[in-house]
């Protein structure tokens, strides 16, 4: 008896030996359980494409494609052969959220799951202007990764709109004081004026094109000088309005639903809506606001804006009559956004002054929805996707630079930190 345990014994050490080595070969690189595959996910469109770092193992025969919709529960989606590293997949709607994971598949056995990837796939994308490489970079429909469209060698831009009807791109060119327009396919260098008599501006410091009318608006805030041009009739530039006698024109808003222009007025306190009317254009002045700096969130769907006065954290709703009412307090405000499905307001905010922003989303009556330490230290830019209800967020701290997502319900989506200095964005429908 004990002879045969002598014999059997170093086979079973063996063999143990040899089943812990191949689930180790089988796990991949290990973290607390995970195979870390390093897995990306980007849309273009309604498409999804995921990538991963390759699984060394002599044994591996290919990938398993885990997903989910919407909580659903994951079930396996697919698989690709061999040492592919990348998957595309072309069966997903518009703003539902995908979740994914993979493993890889070898002869007879399968690895642990990846780390989980979500995205929202959509028919949008966002430009993002980086004001110190003076570059304009498309990203995907979730605002974390290049399509790989983007323009360089551009001049000093101030502020960008686009055209989504047409794809045109305007840009203000602070050095020269003129409005500049990109045509896809041209080279950067053809940027030229729309207009051979247009006369230079003081000081051009936002633009707001209406792609519904092909209207185009642009505050000149030196002047106070207010500019609508039409492409339905070209080379027309009309100064809509001069508020250079108290007033500036700082930063504007167009509702694409009416074609209202809306106006923060620094010098003069005060909010200026521009009502389209069959007449042209009337001017209503809504002051009573302790300091110029004012932020102004548009919601489009219901006629009406949020107004924020910094000075006093005082927070308001008006529509387009002029008439204006008080619904809460927000200290240290710095950014707003509406959220087009709901009407609610989205607020950056250092309530407790930690140099750290909150995402703070209100209601339309000011009750607090949720309240989201973002650790976001210096936000420069905020919009909402008006397709997927996502919230985008541009950060210049050094060596934090970096756009961040959200979904409607606070909850981060990702990050995408390849800028320096990330100042103004557009999120726009795709072609």
């Amino acid at each position: 008896m004990n002879k045969f345990k002598s014999k059997l014994f170093p086979v079973i050490i063996l063999t143990m030996t040899v089943l812990s080595c191949g689930e180790r070969d089988i796990a991949g690189p290990n973290n607390d359980g995970l195979a870390i595959f390093d897995l990306k996910a980007t849309s273009i469109g309604l498409e999804v494409v995921l990538s991963w770092d390759a699984i060394d193992n002599s044994s591996l025969i290919g990938y398993n494609i885990y997903r989910q919709v919407d909580d659903s529960g994951f079930l396996k989606y697919d698989s690709v052969a061999g040492a592919e590293t990348s998957y595309s997949d072309n069966r997903v709607t518009a703003d539902i959220g995908y979740e994914y994971q993979i493993t890889a598949k070898l002869a007879e056995n399968e690895s642990e799951r990846s780390e989980i990837v979500r995205i929202i796939p959509g028919l949008t994308t966002t430009w993002v202007l980086d004001i110190s490489t003076i570059l304009l970079s498309e990203l995907t429909h979730d605002a974390a990764h290049r399509t790989g469209r983007f323009f360089d060698n551009l001049p000093s831009v101030t502020a960008f709109d686009v055209d989504e009807k047409n794809g045109y791109i305007y840009l203000l060119n602070g050095n020269d004081k003129t409005l500049m327009l990109y045509v896809e396919g041209q080279a950067p260098s053809s940027l030229t004026s729309p207009d051979s008599t247009f006369t230079k501006f003081d000081d051009p410091s936002d633009i707001d094109y209406d792609s519904v009318r092909d209207d185009m608006w642009i505050a000149d805030g030196s002047s106070g000088n207010v500019y609508h041009f039409s492409e339905t009739e070209p080379g027309n530039w009309i100064l809509a309005d001069s508020l250079n006698t108290g007033g500036s024109a700082d930063e504007g808003q167009i509702d694409s639903n009416n074609g209202d222009y809306w106006l923060i007025n620094s010098v003069g306190r005060s909010v200026e809506i521009y009502q389209n009317l069959s007449t042209g254009y009337n001017r209503k002045s809504i002051g009573g606001f302790t300091s110029g700096r004012i932020l102004l969130a548009l919601d489009e769907k219901r006629a009406r804006a949020y107004a924020v006065d910094i000075g006093t954290g005082a927070i308001s709703v008006i529509n387009a009559t002029g008439t204006e009412t008080e619904i809460t307090t927000v200290n240290q405000a710095i950014l707003a956004a509406v959220e087009p499905e709901s009407g609610d307001l989205w607020l950056l905010a250092d309530e407790d002054e930690d140099g750290s922003y909150d995402l703070i989303k209100l209601s339309v009556a000011g009750l607090r929805i949720f309240n989201i330490n973002t650790g976001i230290s210096a936000p420069t830019w905020m919009g909402v996707n008006q397709q997927n209800m996502s919230v985008v967020v541009l950060n210049v701290a050094p060596e934090e630079a970096r756009v961040l997502t959200y979904d409607k319900f606070g909850e981060s989506i990702n990050t995408f930190d390849a800028f320096t200095s990330p100042h103004r964005a557009r999120t726009v429908k795709i072609d």
